[in-house]
């Protein structure tokens, strides 16, 4: 696996820029403090005198000098978790750079937590052995998550952006290597009605499943309040903020996927194996905050779509996701097998980790323009349309999904796993998001 920067961050830095986000609300620490002392002044240890001495201070941030032990199911034996109190209530973002982490060991893993006790947190970790990333909620001593990621588009050493954000009833992460491409590794909800605000004991730094040897340096953590949804004609030549870049997978398919503006049209070209389906997510997407309140809608148009591109099952669209366990996807795919397009919507909701299907709107398998409706009418449920015109709408359903703290996220995916490397060529722009006003 080459170390080289991908395609995707090459062609953003020339072709469309992402310009830094303007928070109402921030807060930073450069994590280069004095003394040990004046460090423990605002990293508690978790576990008490007796772990204070696994914290480091040096001249560009703060180390934890051993990372052994671990939290996950029964095993409670981890030793390395510092918290602080958050400077902001949700939802708010923590970003920090981990530095110098090259453990031994297979399942070595450093990054920032969010914490009530040892059967209950959500961390977002970096490692492992080979490269990995991993977003891991437990509550009551039961996981929720998907397990580790292990891949990773770049070869460790290496230094690693970790964001985390905390909605009120839910937390997840993303991981960079520049700044620019985020990699979701996943999320978890907040089990019943507890909320963020009330429920963590505090957020931190913490280290499992290694050792003394190869330990992370952690430096610059900060703070800051969440953007908010903002509509989108997609006009001039950089996707601006709120959007990030994201890759749902890892990083794999980095090096062959493309997002960038132009002539008044976000463009994304996915990469040839990705997908999103049953239990399966892998795609090129933009992201950014649903918009707030219990109750909106809002309407995506896209355009140029060519389902006569190579492929089996190309398709594209919008998703509200939350977490790993709670999303709902609302696309149009071009079916080579069956000679047709037809709308699909995928719901996973609480009770199943396999979500529900829906498939409607069958039509010829020729070059169209789709576009989507999805309506909020409270914290859980969500009427979908699609439409060929923007004139006749199919109803595709009302879902029932507990989405209480959705992001939006507008994709491409290409031919699940069928390659293509050189010739495949899929891609979709999209023209506007916008609200629709009662």
């Amino acid at each position: 696996m080459k170390a080289s920067l991908p395609l995707i961050a090459i062609f953003l830095m020339i072709v469309s820029p992402i310009v830094a986000e303007q928070h109402p609300s921030f807060y930073k620490d450069s994590l280069e403090y004095s003394t040990v002392e004046q460090a423990l002044g605002i990293w508690k240890a978790f576990l008490g005198k007796d772990a204070e001495g696994l914290l480091g201070v040096e001249s560009e941030g703060i180390r934890l000098k051993d990372v052994s032990g671990d939290s996950y199911e029964d095993q409670n034996d981890q030793k390395a978790v510092f918290l602080r109190k958050p400077r902001l209530s949700p939802p708010y973002y923590i970003l920090v750079t981990v530095k110098d982490f090259n453990p031994p060991e297979r399942f070595g893993q450093a990054g920032i937590v969010a914490w009530k006790d040892a059967d209950n947190y959500v961390r977002a970790t970096i490692g492992f052995e080979s490269p990995g990333l991993e977003c891991l909620g437990e509550f009551n001593g039961k996981p929720q998550s998907r397990g580790v990621l292990s891949i990773y588009p770049v070869k460790k050493p290496v230094d690693t952006q970790i964001r985390m954000e905390v909605l009120p009833r839910s937390v997840r992460a993303s991981f960079s290597h520049d700044g620019k491409l985020w990699l979701g590794a996943g999320g978890a909800t907040l089990p019943g009605k507890n909320r963020c605000e009330d429920f963590w004991e505090g957020v931190g730094i913490l280290g499992v499943a290694g050792s003394d040897s190869g330990t992370p340096l952690f430096c610059d953590w900060k703070e800051g309040a969440l953007p908010r949804y903002k509509d989108d004609e997609f006009n001039g030549n950089m996707l601006c903020p709120p959007w990030k870049l994201g890759l749902a997978n890892g990083g794999w398919g980095s090096e062959n996927t493309r997002i960038y503006v132009k002539k008044g049209k976000l463009f994304i070209h996915p990469f040839p194996g990705s997908d999103i389906f049953l239990g399966n997510e892998n795609y090129a997407y933009v992201f950014m905050p649903a918009p707030e309140g219990d109750s909106w809608e809002i309407e995506v148009k896209l355009e140029d779509f060519n389902p006569m591109a190579k492929g089996s099952w190309n398709k594209a669209g919008v998703v509200l996701w939350q977490d790993s366990r709670h999303f709902l996807d609302a696309s149009l795919v071009a079916d080579k097998q069956g000679d047709q397009v037809y709308f699909e919507i995928i719901s996973s909701g609480e009770k199943s980790f396999f979500p529900g299907v829906v498939t409607k709107g069958f039509s010829p398998r020729k070059k169209t323009d789709a576009f989507f409706r999805i309506k909020r009418s409270g914290l859980e449920k969500y009427q979908v349309k699609g439409s060929l015109d923007g004139k006749k709408w199919i109803e595709m359903g009302v879902f029932t999904n507990p989405l209480f703290d959705p992001e939006i996220r507008l994709f491409a995916s290409g031919d699940i796993y069928i390659q293509h490397p050189e010739s495949y060529d899929f891609h979709v722009g999209f023209d506007y998001i916008r609200k629709i006003d009662d």
